[in-house]
């Protein structure tokens, strides 16, 4: 009674203009695109309303024609990116996530087509559309039915591979990830060639050319992330040796500052004794000021420095941040650092991202504190309730940072800006991980950033 009072007329009024026999066609055009929109939920591991998935669906009821395909993908890709996620994610990691999903809704209904067809045709005349028959009908519910239980399982499958493709080949290499999109939006064309009878290819040959266009795209994506991680594997190791090279060298100077001071050491304590048998306190009180407390200040400052990054046992992230600890000192920072406990980074994160969200967090705190009247950065590690917190803390020139203004600002970057990039690369980089938290504070001439990760 329900369906015949309210859910039938509204599918009459949609299927009468887009020329469809019955309503689980509609159902079917509906689906088309909100699936796509589920896988790529799935790979990007970014919330979705609801109600962006009932617009998609009006969307693929648009997309009966090539071009009216195109135009519903890119209307579908330009929601997401402006309104959605607020331009907080790469266009071009977007518009691939998207397509991919989409060209994968088609490859799997093709092949699921197939199967079925094999399975069923002989016994219950699935070619024989009987327009409005409530057997075609019931028989499309139960293709319908079958196709979105196995669809999630092949998802679970392929999502890795998709997702490793998305972060990094496509932040790295955009154009060859738009060439990879264009070879795949081309199925299109075949596909509704095929649906229209232009031209005229057998079922079998058709689902072989599909094939193909799988075949081809996966080694697609698995060359090119196999390759992608290896530079950025060699470049990683770069960034590593470089951070250690400049943390080796501090400790080189270190110990050479204390063998010369060693060196010394007698030939200031004869000086001092001299002056003081001659009870010639000034004489003494120069020799201590001009040798000895220089020497020592030196000393300390950079012991001081490597004793409060001993507990932190990942290399990469103690070099790092003993080369930013030097810079803030060239600009007279106060630099300080808190690590009461040994502390390792889990594997939540990976250790390029890692190292990147702390270089630019530090980076930026360096910018602000050199701002500031009273030039401040605190960086702190530590574990709680298995979390892990990193905290970075530096002075401003305002009492209080208006952070809403700030996000907003990051959407309209100006190119040429280094600051302004690092702070919308950190936002890329937290965007792939979902479960880590990120924290702003701004009062008393003090910005506060702490992200949480999940150990």
């Amino acid at each position: 009674m329900f369906f015949s009072l309210y859910i039938a007329p509204i599918m009459n009024m949609i299927q009468c203009p887009l020329a469809l026999d019955t309503w689980t066609d509609v159902a079917y055009c509906a689906l088309t695109f909100v699936m796509p929109l589920w896988i790529y939920h799935r790979i990007s591991r970014r919330q979705i309303a609801w109600y962006y998935y009932v617009i998609f669906g009006f969307l693929g009821l648009i997309s009966m024609a090539t071009a009216n395909f195109y135009l519903a993908t890119a209307i579908g890709i330009l929601l997401l990116y402006f309104v959605a996620f607020r331009r907080s994610i790469q266009f071009n990691q977007l518009a691939t996530g998207v397509i991919m999903s989409l060209a994968l809704t088609r490859l799997f209904i093709t092949f699921f087509s197939l199967l079925f067809r094999l399975g069923i045709t002989m016994p219950f005349h699935l070619d024989q559309r009987l327009g409005t028959d409530p057997y075609i009908e019931v028989l499309d519910v139960y293709y319908c039915v079958l196709m979105l239980g196995l669809l999630p399982f092949l998802v679970k499958k392929i999502t890795p591979t998709l997702r490793r493709y998305l972060e990094v080949v496509v932040p790295t290499f955009p154009t060859l990830a738009w060439l990879g999109n264009i070879i795949l939006l081309t199925y299109t064309i075949i596909r509704y060639a095929q649906s229209y009878r232009t031209i005229l290819i057998p079922w079998g040959i058709y689902c072989l050319i599909y094939a193909c266009y799988a075949i081809f795209y996966w080694a697609f994506m698995k060359i090119a992330t196999n390759y992608t991680l290896m530079k950025m594997k060699v470049e990683n190791q770069k960034v590593e040796l470089n951070n250690l090279r400049i943390y080796t060298s501090h400790i080189e100077e270190l110990y050479d500052d204390l063998r010369r001071f060693r060196h010394d050491y007698k030939n200031v304590l004869y000086s001092l004794t001299g002056a003081l048998n001659n009870r010639d306190i000034d004489q003494a009180q120069v020799i201590l000021d001009r040798v000895i407390k220089p020497s020592e200040e030196n000393v300390n400052m950079r012991t001081a420095v490597l004793g409060r990054l001993a507990n932190i046992q990942d290399l990469d992230v103690k070099s790092l941040i003993y080369s930013k600890i030097m810079d803030a000192m060239k600009q007279n920072i106060d630099f300080q650092v808190e690590v009461e406990r040994p502390f390792k980074f889990g594997k939540t994160m990976e250790e390029l991202d890692i190292v990147r969200v702390i270089a630019i967090l530090l980076d930026n705190a360096i910018h602000g504190a050199a701002q500031a009247k009273e030039k401040q950065v605190r960086f702190s590690l530590f574990e709680k309730d298995q979390l892990q917190y990193l905290v970075v803390e530096n002075s401003t020139r305002q009492e209080a940072l208006n952070i809403q203004l700030m996000e907003n600002n990051v959407n309209r970057i100006n190119l040429g800006s280094n600051h302004g990039l690092g702070l919308k690369n950190l936002r890329m980089i937290l965007a792939r991980y979902p479960e880590v938290i990120k924290e702003e504070s701004a009062h008393d001439y003090r910005f506060t950033q702490t992200i949480i990760i999940p150990q």
